[in-house]
Order: C-alpha cells, then structure tokens, then sequence
C-alpha cells in the first residue's frame, strides 16, 4: 500500500510540474513574440503567472503530501463504525 501512495504523490506532483512548465513556456512565447497589442502582453504575463502559481503548487504539495495521505485505512467495527464510535465517511 505504501507504493501506491508514493506513486499517487509521484503522479500528482508530475501532472502538477507538467502545468506549470506549459503556462509558463506559453507565455514565454507569447511575450517573446514581440507584438505591441495590449492583449498579447496581458495575456503572456497572466500565463507566466499561472506557470508560477502551478509551480508552488507543485512544491507546496510534494512537502505536504506526507501529512495529506493517511499511514492506513481505519480499522472498522460492527456495522460500518470506526473505533471510536463515529460512523464512516462523517467527519466531526
């Protein structure tokens, strides 16, 4: 089971990367482009920005994954209710 949260913090991580790395060449293109319309500019700076945003996504995730994914499933008993009493899938 620990392989397949690895693999799920592996893949959340890559997908997360591959974002960043598209807006920002996007608008590293667009900007490098050289037209003088307003739009163009706009856009190329709002593209790089969402590149960054994703980035730190990205690195924010992969330090916090550890404490985001659970060790193991919650030991259930009788009738769907987990060691303390509280039902499953109700958070309290």
């Amino acid at each position: 089971m620990d392989t397949q949260r690895q693999l799920d913090k592996l893949l959340t991580m890559l997908s997360l990367f591959g974002l960043a790395s598209g807006f920002f060449l996007l608008g590293i293109l667009i900007l490098s482009k050289g037209d003088s319309e307003g739009a163009s500019i706009a856009g190329g700076f709002i593209s790089v920005l969402l590149g960054t945003a994703f980035l730190l996504s990205a690195f924010s995730y992969w330090r916090a994954a550890r404490y985001l994914m659970p060790r193991g499933r919650p030991q259930l008993h009788d009738e769907g209710r987990l060691a303390d009493g509280s039902a499953e899938g109700v958070n309290t």
